[in-house]
Formats: C-alpha cells, structure tokens, sequence
C-alpha cells in the first residue's frame, strides 16, 4: 500500500547531511548522474558528505568509491539509485537493511516500459510498503530543495536561481528542467520531478508543501493524479491558506472516448473530467506552458494581493492594441469592467479630451496630447483613476518594453510611471507586454531588474490575459467554505440498487434504467417494451407516439432510420414497427435487438442533454449543454464533478453554450432552470452513489416544452462496467 512521507522522511529529502549514490560511474559525459549532481552540490554550497557506491571502482572523481551500502563511513540520510531497473530492488532492499527509509531512483525501465517492467515497479511498491520507506521516482530526476540547499537532482541546475515561493511538482523530469528556468525570474522553493510515483506520489509531496510557511504558490504539470482524494483534501486546504495551485495538465484530447458508443464517452472524457476537478477546488488550470509560466509570475509578483473588485480596467498608449486586447479578454472571458460615470468623467478631465469624446474602458492614453502634461504623467494619472472605480479589481496596462535604444529608455519611462501610481492605490497592477521582455544589456537574465519594479511584467498578450483572468477567477473564490451538498430527491438504498443488479454489465434494458432513473425522481416518460409484433395490439395508448429500436449495439438510433416520430394512429405503429425492424437489418444486420420502445410523442421544445461518467481514479462527473440528434456538434457542455449543489447546477446551465434559448427564444417554452438543476443534482447523485459500478449515463434528449418547462427524460441509456 502506498504510504505518505513522514517528518524524519521529508527532513531526508529536503535537507539531509549525508547522501549516497549507488550505481556511480567515473565515466565523463553530459549524462553522467554523480558527476551532475556533485556538481550542482558543489554550486548550491553543499557542505554535507556524498558517498559514492559502486563494486567495479576504488574512487570516482577524486572521491573514494565504496562496495555497497554496508561498507559506508556512517548511515546516508538518503540513498540515491542508478542503476539498471533489474538491480534497483536489491539496492533498496539493501539500503532498508542499513536502515535508509529514504530513496530516489533515477533508474528508468519500470512502469513505463511494458509488462516486466510493471513487474517490477510492482516489487518495488511491495517492498517500499512492508517497511514504511519513501521513495521518489523511479524514472525521475529527483529533487532540487532551496532549504538545504541542496540538489538530489540529475540535471544541471542553471546559474543565479533565486529562492522564493515556488514549489513545482512534476511528474516529467524535462519539464522539471524547463521550470527550473523560473528560478532565474521567480523564486524557486523547490522542484520535484516524481516520475511514475510507484511508491511515494506527487499528493504526499503536496502535503508537505501545502503546509510549509514558505511556499507561496504550488506548480504542478500533471500527467495523473495517483491519488485524487488525498488532492482533493490538499486543494481545498491550500486554498483555505491562500496558496494558489496552477496546474497544468497533459493528455486532455479526447480521442478514443467514445469508445463508450455514448455521447456522454464523447464529450465527457478524461481532459473535462480533470477540468471539472479543478475547477471545482479552486485549482488554476492552464493550456500551456506559456500560460502556467506568466500566471505562475503574476501570482508570486503579487503576492497575496488580488483584485478587489470584480472588473479588469485597460489602459495603454495605443488604441489598436487596445483592440487587440479587448477582442481576446472577450474569447478568454476575462472581466472588462464597465466604469462608473465619475471615473469617465474623471478621465475626460484627465486627458482633456473633446465634449464630444468621451474615455471608455479600455482607456487610450495616448489620446490625451490635448492636456499638455507629459504622456508619462496621463498614463500614471489614468492608472490611479481607474484603480478608484467601485467595481475595478485590477488595471492591467498594456505597454511593449521590447525596444532598444531611445525606444527602449521612452517605454521604460512609462513601466517606471506606471510602477509610481501602482504604489499609490489598493488595487493590483500589472503591465502586459506583447513581446519578451529582454534582460538589461550585460546583465544576465537571472540578475534582471524590472522596469516596473513591483509590478509584474507579463510577457505575450493571451498568456498575461489568462494569467490576469487566474488571478481574478482565484482570488473571487478564495478562502470560500466547502460544504458536502444537500441530498436531493428521494431515499434510495444504492447497495441493494447494485445488488439486483450485480450479474448485470454493459448497457441496461430500458426496464432497469427506467427503474434507475425513477428511484432517484427523475422525470423519465413512461415507456412500453414490444419484442414481437403481435404486442402491439394489447397495448392500450394515447397517440400520437414514438418509436424506437431497442438494441445495446446502437448507440445513435436515428442515423440508421431506427426511430420513428409522430405516430398517429395503430396502423401506423405497426408500419413503423416492421420499418424500424427493416432500417436496422439493412444498416446494422450484425445488431442484437431485443425489440421496440414506444413511449409517448412530446410537443415539440428545447432538447438538452444530460449525462454523468465516472472517471477511473478521478470519480463522477455530470454535464448538461443543448441536445438531441446535434449534440456532438452544439458545443462543449458544462462538466462539473459530482454530487454537485443546486446553486452550482443552476450557474451550470445558465452559463452553459447557448443558454438563452431556454428563455423563451423566438416564441419558445421558457424553462424551470431551477428543476433543470434539481435534475442535475440527482443525476450527480445517482452516479456518485453508483460509482463502483456505473460507467456513464445519458439522458438525450431531455425534453422541455409550454407543459413541461422542468424537461422530461425521452431516451436514456445506463452503462455498467
């Protein structure tokens, strides 16, 4: 079983006296695992013992080499392993019985490489978990703590890394490098490359993290969360201590999950599901690197000042790029605030514009030539004026520092005017620079200053937008209480649900997910099962009807003429019984079909889908959008991890693509969002009770019509595993 990371353990790892470094190698070279690491050793001013072990050598590097662990001086802290993945186990093995409970393995060929190598890592956990040991990795590059200072880290630390707040955690050694990077920007804390967490995973590192004083900010590139319940905990814990987490996660396509054959595989695979994670804790997720490199520099420049309002101002000294800016916050959906008319009439003054022009948000600076004051001075006047409006949270000024020359003293001017009304106000200030800002010349970029002091310069225009956008959407719902939701609907018993159905897998009857569906309330029409013609006749309806084939081997009916509308009378239901039964034969002859559902013909209305998927390791999530038969090509729907509350249901659907159509659009019904909500709610809960066994639901389409303005299931499917 995998364990966490005690006191005398993480002691081992951040800080420890006396490392060892079994599978050393004298041989030079760029890769040389001993020889990197007493390198950055030597760098950091490491002034512990490094104990190389390796049979075959007397010494390396000058240092004398021992046998094996038993023969060293005194007992290592931490043991460090590169060896060949066969000869790891017998490392550790031979390490506990020196009584080391602290490892990295730098080793490769485990997890990663196929089934031995699964044997392996399998080995390697056993072992680990019997006696209580830590161990990072295998297939990493280890550690870098600024605490110690110290390095159990396999690549080149770079020269003037600084130490600060960040801690990044990274499941991918070369992102480990590329982050490290930061340490010349942004202060670095710590880097953990955790490779495949075989035994020791990136949430028990978290856990250390979350409670240490002196992180600030938590980076994280995530590959899988090993353990999502130990996250979810962390996540809302770190929030609780207003450390913010920006993750960014790899692997989000959704490529092969329509396997399932639902359109909840389809749109609800595992990239939404860890979106609807994160967003759910209070976690920043980002898309790239460039996103999580200038969100994770807005957040440390900043400090634990957020925006105190709920509106982003603009301002900068051209109006085009301030269209620029503008038309990409409306793609992003960051908050451009609408001024109060005192801030406009503020800023008329202040830039003395024409009667018949008037300033708007964003505020073009550079129109103001007319007030004879220095553009310098308009721009920091603007700055504190905007800074004032009841609903600004935040000025974001855009402004190029990428010149050289008279261009580049001109703009620094204006970062330093900027820097100067930034001091003067609550309100944080950022400046978005649509090129790379370059170092000072000579200056080495590690030794940069900024030109804007305090005030954080982000680099390229959508990453400072969507880092400004984090910083806003954070901060809004920090420190907010996390409380489990209310059950909705009526008492269900899920074990004995399961239990009826426990020799039951793949796609349910539409009996059993009928009796599902209304054993937690929700609004399923009533339907009759026909598996023979002659069925027909003792059914006793009210037309006009719906028919449709009943097969686990269709998961879209109606692209294969195997659903019929608008039934009108007896004769018809047996002419579309027998063309539902030749479509399906013509399209689908290899189908198993199990019959006819005909349930009754709802007016015509708003289709919604909703659909809810458990996720391995990650647990239920629900979506809702708009439906029917376009429901692939209608958007992405909102994806939300369940059980969810009513006020988290109902922002869900008004926020979701095309939610205006539920207001009565062009003469339509308008919906009851709030039993909408409550339908969500109990589809969250029906699958978070079911979980251990339920793949995924789909209700499409969901059915709201002038009668029924909560929406009536009309098809659904339940898959088990």
């Amino acid at each position: 079983m995998k364990g966490g990371i005690d006191g005398t353990q993480w002691e081992s790892f951040t800080a420890p006296r006396r490392i060892a470094v079994v599978g050393a190698s004298p041989r030079p070279g760029p890769l040389n695992f001993a020889q990197r690491l007493s390198r950055n050793n030597a760098h950091l001013g490491f002034t512990g013992a490094t104990y190389f072990v390796n049979p075959r050598h007397d010494s390396i590097f000058g240092r004398p080499c021992y046998p094996d662990l038993r023969a060293l001086p005194d007992k290592p802290d931490v043991c460090l392993i590169n060896t060949p993945a066969r000869q790891v186990l017998g490392a550790v093995d031979d390490g506990i019985a020196a009584g080391v409970r602290s490892f990295v393995v730098h080793s490769g060929g485990f997890g990663e490489t196929g089934a031995e190598g699964h044997g392996l890592q399998a080995d390697l956990l056993a072992l680990c978990g019997e006696t209580g040991t830590a161990l990072i990795g295998p297939n990493c590059l280890g550690m870098y703590h600024s605490r110690g200072p110290v390095a159990l880290y396999g690549a080149d630390i770079p020269p003037g890394i600084r130490r600060g707040g960040l801690a990044v955690l990274s499941g991918s050694g070369s992102v480990s490098v590329s982050m490290m990077q930061l340490g010349q920007a942004v202060g670095l804390h710590s880097i953990v490359s955790t490779g495949n967490e075989a035994v020791t995973t990136a949430e028990d590192i978290l856990e250390h993290l979350v409670e240490d004083p002196d992180v600030t900010v938590v980076a994280m590139f995530v590959e899988a969360l090993r353990r999502p319940d130990k996250f979810r905990t962390l996540a809302r814990r770190a929030n609780a201590l207003g450390k913010p987490i920006v993750a960014l996660k790899a692997g989000t396509s959704e490529k092969g999950a329509a396997a399932a054959g639902s359109h909840t595989g389809a749109m609800v695979g595992t990239g939404a599901a860890y979106r609807a994670l994160f967003d759910d804790l209070n976690v920043i997720a980002v898309d790239d690197f460039e996103e999580l490199r200038e969100t994770v520099r807005a957040l440390e420049a900043l400090g634990g000042q957020g925006p105190t309002g709920p509106g982003v101002a603009v301002a900068g000294m051209s109006g085009g790029k301030l269209s620029v800016v503008v038309d990409l916050a409306e793609r992003l959906g960051m908050p451009i605030a609408s001024l109060a008319p005192e801030t406009i009439h503020r800023l008329n003054d202040a830039l003395a514009l024409p009667v018949e022009t008037s300033a708007h948000n964003p505020v073009d600076v550079g129109a103001g030539f007319r007030s004879g004051k220095p553009g310098t001075e308009n721009l920091a006047d603007c700055v504190r004026i905007l800074a004032s409006d009841p609903v600004v949270g935040l000025v974001l000024v855009q402004q190029s520092l990428s010149g050289s020359g008279h261009s580049n003293t001109l703009e620094r001017s204006w970062a330093s005017a900027v820097a100067d009304a930034a001091a003067d106000v609550a309100e944080p200030v950022v400046i978005a620079s649509e090129f790379p800002v370059p170092p000072e010349h000579g200056e080495p970029d590690s030794q940069r200053r900024s030109p804007a002091g305090s005030v954080p310069v982000l680099s390229g225009l959508r990453p400072a937008l969507c880092a400004v956008r984090a910083l806003t959407w954070w901060h809004r719902r920090a420190n907010r209480p996390w409380t489990p939701p209310a059950t909705t609907g009526p008492t269900v018993d899920p074990a004995a649900l399961l239990d009826r159905l426990h020799d039951r897998h793949g796609l349910l009857t539409p009996a059993e997910t009928e009796r599902i569906l209304a054993a937690y309330g929700l609004p399923v029409v009533p339907t009759s099962h026909i598996s023979a013609e002659a069925e027909l006749d003792t059914l006793d309806l009210e037309f006009p009807v719906v028919a449709k084939v009943v097969s686990p081997d269709i998961a879209h009916k109606s692209d294969i003429g195997g659903v019929v509308l608008g039934i009108a009378s007896p004769a018809e239901l047996r002419a579309a019984y027998r063309r539902i039964n030749d479509n399906v034969r013509n399209a689908r002859p290899d189908a198993r079909v199990t019959g006819v559902l005909v349930a009754p013909h709802l007016d015509h209305g708003i289709e919604l889908f909703m659909g809810s998927r458990v996720e391995p390791g990650l647990g239920a999530t629900v979506a809702v959008g708009l439906g029917g038969t376009l429901v692939e090509l209608l958007g992405h729907p909102s994806v939300l991890t369940a059980p969810l509350d009513h006020a988290t249901a109902h922002e869900a659907i008004t926020r979701m693509t095309g939610a205006k159509i539920l207001d009565g659009f062009r003469g339509g019904p308008t919906a009851d969002v709030g039993g909408l909500a409550t339908t969500l709610c109990r589809l969250g809960r029906l699958t978070s009770d079911l979980a251990d066994r339920l793949v995924d639901v789909d209700l499409n389409p969901i059915i709201v019509t002038h009668s029924h303005r909560g929406g009536l299931v009309a098809d659904a499917r339940i898959v088990l595993d």
